[in-house]
């Protein structure tokens, strides 16, 4: 009959102890009390370190005591504990609230600010030109292809299109369009969809020139 614990309770040196007097190892331990062998081991050793955080450090230490029939003494349980003695155990259940709303806050701003700006980037780009220019072109790519455009006689665009971007120019008086191929891209000229003639798959340049004279 295994003797009663002290009235101040047993170090961890009591369980390694213990366990080898009922001829016991740490995987038939581990098996009864559902402790992971290394936790057991740890807590044989002293090492609580390495055990989980929280409350289940403390658990984990009293069951194994349990299980073999001894009370952990105070300086176990202190040395189990998470928090200094007389340290608070967490903070107030409104500030975790507060908190945790705070950060949802931010991360929803960041997320809506990053689509918005991906959207506008690659659904289209205007140029904007003063007093209401003459030449509207849209330019929509059917696949990944190289676009040039130059509006009154300056470049707004010389990259690498990738498919489904919309593009859309305007100008006074010029705009010129280089496509790697007329199958590349849709062509829209002030709304009408343009088709060039001739072979689709060789470069191509679209003029687009006003030749409305001002009125007076």
């Amino acid at each position: 009959m295994s003797q009663p614990p002290s009235a101040r309770g047993e170090s961890v040196d009591a369980l390694a102890a213990r366990r080898a007097e009922r001829g016991l190892t740490l995987e038939q331990a581990s098996k009864a009390t559902r402790i992971p062998v290394a936790h057991l081991t740890a807590i044989e050793e002293g090492r609580f370190d390495d055990l989980p955080p929280g409350p289940y450090r403390r658990g984990q230490v009293r069951a194994y005591f349990a299980w073999l029939g001894l009370e952990p003494g105070p300086e176990v349980l202190d040395g189990a504990s998470t928090s200094p003695p007389g340290a608070p155990t967490g903070f107030p259940l409104w500030t975790v609230r507060i908190a945790a709303g705070a950060v949802c806050v931010v991360l929803v701003v960041l997320l809506v600010g990053q689509f918005v700006g991906r959207g506008g980037a690659q659904e289209e780009e205007v140029v904007p030109i003063a007093d209401g220019p003459d030449q509207v072109v849209r330019l929509v790519a059917r696949r990944t292809t190289h676009l040039k455009v130059i509006v009154d006689g300056e470049v707004v665009l010389d990259r690498q299109v990738p498919g489904g971007e919309e593009i859309r120019v305007a100008g006074h008086e010029r705009v010129e369009v280089h496509l790697e191929g007329a199958d590349t891209t849709r062509v829209e000229y002030n709304g009408d969809l343009i088709v060039p003639q001739g072979r689709q798959d060789v470069p191509r340049r679209l003029v687009f020139i006003d030749d409305l004279e001002p009125e007076d």
